[in-house]
């Protein structure tokens, strides 16, 4: 809508609508990049949750009442499998409710307290897992719809305004709302971006650059086109990342099982050729 009413404004509504479509392609693409960098580790957790509860519920009950039968003194390790075990048992049903009501609670809090989704979109920005990568899709989509806007012919408030509800999480919103008040002021756009404290110092200095050469859109453009790629790489890089990482839990988790069952075994036949 901001762009066809630019078009409109400057009487070049061809110009609009291939922004449009440009936008809308490169909306899509994001999306695809986000979903792909949530639906990968949700499937693997719940692979390796669903493992462990199969493992703790089922097997190691089984060969733990083997390990009791023995009548031996079992070591701190399998004593610890054991009470893990019984653990599992008796409040796994629990475990699960609990997170479905910490994610029900979580999501209807959003949904009715700004105060709230501001706190929880500042922990997941500032957490060391994802947060970087929410950060830089949230810089590209700005840079991306700033960018359109901007070359379409619309002034600048009006871009930051609309620009900023696309970042898509709520700190980036409000930095971007404080950018536009000091804009709106007459500060310049770099200057106002960096007092904010949200901005990387690249996109502070490439905006200043664009001010001072007078070309906005095209340092604009270049800095969406770093993100872009940036995005696909760290996305690639948490994907690579977690396998292996899940992987050596699943395998630590197998490995102490294993530990636990086979030495009270081991220390018994070694009695018996004793």
């Amino acid at each position: 809508m901001s762009l066809i009413s630019a078009g409109e404004e400057t009487g070049n509504l061809t110009n609009s609508f291939e922004q449009v479509i440009k936008h809308l392609k490169w909306t899509d693409a994001m999306n695809s990049k986000v979903k792909k960098a949530t639906r990968y580790p949700k499937i693997l957790i719940v692979v390796v949750i669903g493992v462990i509860w199969m493992m703790m519920s089922y097997v190691v009950p089984n060969v733990v009442g083997f390990l009791q039968d023995m009548g031996r003194e079992l070591p701190g390790v399998t004593t610890a499998l054991i009470s893990t075990s019984e653990f599992f048992g008796a409040y796994f049903l629990y475990i699960v409710l609990a997170m479905v009501a910490f994610y029900i609670l979580v999501v209807t809090g959003r949904s009715v307290s700004e105060e709230f989704r501001y706190r929880t979109d500042y922990i997941a920005l500032h957490s060391p897992a994802f947060g970087p990568l929410i950060r830089k899709i949230a810089l590209s989509r700005f840079c991306q719809t700033f960018s359109v806007l901007f070359s379409s012919g619309l002034e600048i408030l009006k871009c930051l305004e609309a620009a900023q509800r696309t970042s898509g999480n709520l700190v980036i919103t409000s930095a971007l709302e404080n950018v536009r008040q000091q804009v709106q002021e007459g500060s310049p756009l770099s200057h106002a971006m960096n007092n904010s404290g949200e901005f990387p110092s690249l996109v502070v200095r490439m905006i200043r650059i664009g001010e001072e050469s007078g070309n906005l859109t095209g340092v604009l453009e270049q800095v969406s086109e770093f993100y872009d790629k940036d995005v696909n790489e760290a996305v690639d890089g948490m994907i690579a990342l977690i396998e292996p990482t899940l992987t050596v839990v699943l395998g630590g988790f197998i490995l102490w099982i294993a530990a636990a069952v086979f030495g009270p075994i081991y220390d018994t036949l070694g009695d018996m050729g004793a």
